[in-house]
């Protein structure tokens, strides 16, 4: 049995030089959680739309991406832990985050958490614990 204890990785934000985000990737409690919360939101949506919208919703391909698969703030709340940012790191803060960035760090989190069932029985994540130093500047 793996228990991990991602203390997560300081990366630079590409577009912003001099900043970084500390991510870790999420557990599978985590990763169902945000798959839940995109669920819910799908649904009430779609309670909404006119029969006759389903219609021309049938046959089209319904394939989700990795990233469709999850709600966005439920990742970064999970998967965000500092940032080199003055502000302290809040869920209000969080959510002034601007698109891109917001966008880049979702992508890093998904892409650091992604579960094989090639390794185990899939409810483990595939990582294992970074550097042990928790410092923006590294070891």
């Amino acid at each position: 049995m793996l228990i991990s204890k991602d203390q997560g990785e300081w990366v630079e934000i590409p577009h912003e030089p001099g900043q970084k985000f500390q991510l870790r990737s999420l557990t599978w409690v985590e990763k169902g959680e945000a798959s839940e919360v995109r669920q819910a939101s799908a649904m009430a949506k779609a309670a909404a739309l006119p029969p006759a919208m389903f219609e021309m919703l049938e046959g089209m391909d319904r394939e989700q991406t990795t990233e469709q698969q999850f709600d966005m703030k439920t990742v970064l709340w999970a998967g965000v832990l500092g940032w080199t940012y003055e502000a302290d790191l809040t869920p209000e803060t969080l959510a002034t985050l601007d698109d891109e960035t917001a966008e880049w760090a979702f992508g890093e989190i998904i892409g650091r958490s992604q579960f094989s069932r090639a390794e185990g029985n899939g409810s483990t994540p595939d990582s294992t614990p970074g550097p042990s130093d928790t410092s923006p500047d590294g070891p």
